[in-house]
């Protein structure tokens, strides 16, 4: 029989209303002087947009999210199976064939969340934990569930995997000894046969993935690390990451695609003109402008894409900011949904909220792999307070919260 935890849902904040501006409605006479001004400047403004915009014209948003509900904690660590019950990573849900909602917003151990009725109950039983390999070569050290697909055609349920490689916790395999120097990030693919209950690594399980061996040497994060949710449109799988080049430096958000989301091999990355880039090997992909900072989820709304990240590149002030967009390559500008601090800012107030990890989530959907959303959703995250341990700031009670939003027209 399955052990869980049972989780609370309380609410932290009063709620903050904001209001927008509204433009005053437009009289028809100067509706018929507005609209000579644009046929006459048309062509000239799409011109400037181009080379603006390294000919590419960047997508109009005319979607807004707003904040309607007030925070609330849908899982404590402190109510966790264990020590290492951590959250983290964004909140991904998939439906069963039975109708069970399954979630993982996990540490490397991957507990699974049983969701009914929007409530979070810890499943004490890991679902996929990484062999700790101490060869960087197999990609198999510690994982994250950071996507799913239930694929009801072949009856599986497939998985893209953050791997982590530590060099520091393997003997001889890194000069450094810190985390952060030796630290290898690559994007894998597992498999559950069992409805869920457990992973696997395919075969050939290699998705994403730099220059190899790196970890004795580098001195910085590398790789493909942080991807979003995998979102379906037109018969291709979509997904996003981040890609850190040698010396840690963010090279921005690659997107990749595939016709077969189960064969590593087949899936490429955007180059500017296709889906092309090869994924292995050095960098090919070219990062899509707008869609930057921490990937959080990617989403589809009547027929448009939704993205939300934390603190993307440029946004002031710092929070979780949406982005819309018609194709997934051209995005709108980065509007701000949420301010927050982010878990990695430099400043260390005790006892401030700092968060990471967002995504959106709407658990009325009825799309088995949750990546559409209606009017209503709810933006999900982890949170943590902050604590100044000499110089080193840290996060306690690591918490998934949840704040409801409203998306319009």
């Amino acid at each position: 029989m399955p052990t869980f935890a049972v989780i609370r849902g309380d609410s932290l904040y009063e709620d903050r209303n904001t209001t927008d501006d509204t433009m005053k409605p437009i009289r028809h006479s100067a509706w018929e002087g507005l609209l000579k001004f644009v046929i006459a400047r048309a062509g000239t403004l799409f011109v400037l947009a181009l080379i603006a915009n390294n000919g590419r014209a960047f997508a109009e948003d005319d979607i807004s999210i707003d904040v309607v509900g007030t925070p609330q904690i849908r899982f404590e660590a402190t109510s966790g199976c264990n020590t290492d019950d951590i959250p983290d990573g964004p909140l991904r849900v998939f439906r069963r064939g039975d109708g069970q909602e399954i979630g993982f917003a996990p540490h490397f151990n991957n507990l699974p969340f049983y969701i009914k009725d929007g409530v979070f109950q810890r499943h004490c039983r890991s679902a996929f934990v990484g062999a700790r390999s101490d060869d960087e070569r197999n990609f198999n050290d510690r994982g994250w569930i950071t996507a799913l697909w239930r694929d009801n055609q072949r009856h599986r349920i497939m998985a893209v995997v953050h791997n982590e490689y530590w060099g520091q916790t393997h003997e001889g395999k890194c000069k450094f000894r810190e985390y952060l120097k030796c630290w290898t990030n690559a994007l894998t693919l597992a498999e559950s046969d069992d409805d869920g209950q457990s992973f696997h690594l395919i075969e050939q399980h290699v998705l994403a993935a730099g220059e190899l061996p790196l970890a004795a040497t580098q001195g910085a994060r590398y790789g493909y690390s942080n991807s979003s949710n995998i979102v379906h449109r037109d018969g291709y799988f979509y997904l996003a990451a981040e890609m850190i080049g040698l010396g840690g430096n963010h090279l921005g958000t690659c997107l990749m695609r595939t016709d077969d989301i189960g064969a590593a091999s087949k899936w490429r990355g955007w180059d500017g003109k296709g889906f092309n880039a090869h994924l292995t090997g050095r960098f090919e992909c070219l990062p899509i402008q707008r869609l930057s900072g921490v990937m959080g989820s990617i989403v589809r709304h009547g027929g448009r894409f939704l993205a939300v990240t934390l603190a993307p590149e440029g946004a002031s002030p710092p929070g979780v900011y949406y982005m819309t967009s018609n194709n997934l390559t051209d995005w709108s500008k980065p509007k701000l949904l949420l301010p927050a601090t982010p878990s990695w800012s430099k400043q260390c107030n005790a006892g401030e909220l700092r968060i990471n990890f967002p995504s959106l989530v709407d658990l009325s959907s009825a799309d088995i792999n949750f990546d559409e959303v209606g009017k209503s959703a709810e933006l999900f995250f982890v949170g943590g307070d902050s604590l100044l341990e000499g110089s080193y700031c840290k996060q306690t009670n690591k918490r998934v919260m949840s704040v409801r939003v409203s998306i319009g027209p």
